[in-house]
């Protein structure tokens, strides 16, 4: 889950603006993807076994996800919230 919490982080404190109407940049999109889809194949394959990690069960991987997009809007917000303040 740090790995997804760490990408919100990122792409949502790279601008001043809305996060969701700024696009990243191609490499930084690409990436971020491609990190994303790792973390997950990590997780919820064999692969797991390798590095003895649980593999989680798809009602977890919700319930993490859920966590990840509530942290993302918490972040918008305190991001709005600090350059009002501070603007």
């Amino acid at each position: 889950m740090s790995v997804f919490t760490e990408l919100v982080a990122m792409l949502f404190l790279r601008t001043s603006r809305p996060a969701l109407r700024s696009r990243p940049g191609p490499a930084l999109g690409a990436s971020s993807i491609v990190i994303v889809v790792v973390a997950l194949l990590l997780v919820t394959t064999s692969a797991a076994e390798v590095f003895r990690f649980d593999v989680l069960e798809t009602p977890m991987i919700g319930t993490l996800f859920g966590l990840v997009v509530l942290y993302a809007a918490m972040t918008e917000l305190l991001k709005r919230r600090l350059r009002s303040l501070f603007a």
